[in-house]
């Protein structure tokens, strides 16, 4: 009992990690400098100590981690890859998570939270035509505070009091909208809780369906995050002809598969085993090596009962 409620702790803290995609990539260009002869690095797992802990100081909370300064370094907005996260298709509207380069102002909480709503809000939405939003046409922005870990978000045009005009279509679609937004405001390093102001006033219920008073929190992963989550090459990314697919899973299955098709000719098929579990989230990894051109990777698991294909997440992406 004690080591099934550690596990689910731990999985909770795990899943407030927003790893960027660029992140290995950055890492990896800095252990090669000049000065890595001077830090003793030990691999362990996915992430990396150092001896020297102020290099390393973007590894965990990276998506709002912006350059090293130091010294001479010049002054300027900060940019940083800026977590959102955005709706899936399927009736449960679960979760997907896309990265934003994004000026974050000074690169305080504050900034970097209005930088990712904003992003949240923007009519043209994401990346991946297979994700969307519920969040009505014409929210805004007011303002952003934030103090000890929580963020206060002033939100207008959302007619979220009695009598909205415009709101998700159905109860479930109307919770994932509210999780949208709490997952990510608080994939900013140090926020965990969130409260909503509609035109710099409390609400208690939005669009007449969901309960927003006081601090709101993330729910669940296994409630709110998609099954499959394609969660590198981003869609529309370049990449080299050898690169890393990053996939995650919490569909219940012990492996995860991978797909590559371009055209109409499958170019590659693999099937790997999970990190974890069909209890908790797993994710796999592997290397790719393909010739130029454009492909689609299809993530996907197969039901051990049926043997359908399920819970597909797709990204299209250009080699070379």
């Amino acid at each position: 009992m004690n080591e099934e409620l550690l596990r689910r702790m731990l999985a909770e803290e795990a899943a407030r990690v927003e790893v960027s995609p660029v992140a290995l990539a950055s890492i990896r260009r800095r252990i090669r400098r000049r000065w890595w002869r001077r830090i003793r690095v030990v691999p362990i797992g996915r992430g990396l100590v150092g001896a020297a802990a102020v290099v390393l100081t973007c590894v965990v909370g990276v998506s709002t981690c912006g350059p090293l300064a130091g010294p001479g370094s010049p002054a300027g907005p900060v940019t940083a890859p800026v977590a959102v996260y955005y709706q899936g298709g399927d009736p449960e509207r679960r979760l997907y998570r896309e990265f934003r380069q994004l000026a974050v102002g000074d690169g305080s909480s504050a900034a970097r939270v209005r930088a990712a709503v904003r992003e949240l809000l923007a009519p043209d939405g994401a990346d991946d035509p297979d994700y969307g939003s519920g969040w009505p046409a014409g929210s805004g922005l007011r303002g952003v505070t934030v103090d000890t870990g929580t963020a206060t978000v002033d939100l207008s045009g959302v007619a979220g009091r009695s009598g909205a005009v415009s709101h998700p279509a159905d109860d479930r679609g109307a919770e994932q909208t509210v999780q949208q937004l709490v997952w990510t405001v608080t994939a900013v390093t140090g926020i965990t809780g969130v409260r909503v102001l509609l035109d710099g006033a409390p609400v208690d219920r939005l669009w007449e369906r969901v309960d927003v008073r006081g601090v709101l929190r993330r729910g669940p992963a296994v409630d709110v995050l998609a099954p499959v989550w394609l969660i590198d090459p981003q869609q529309g990314d370049r990449v080299g002809g050898r690169f890393e697919v990053h996939v995650a899973a919490l569909a219940g299955e012990p492996t995860v598969h991978l797909r590559v098709r371009q055209g109409d000719r499958t170019v590659a098929e693999q099937v790997l085993a999970l990190s974890a579990g069909p209890s908790a989230q797993g994710e796999a990894e592997l290397v790719l090596t393909l010739a130029p051109g454009d492909y689609t990777l299809r993530a996907y698991v197969v039901s051990v009962t049926d043997g359908a294909e399920r819970f597909a997440d797709d990204h299209r992406v250009t080699v070379g």
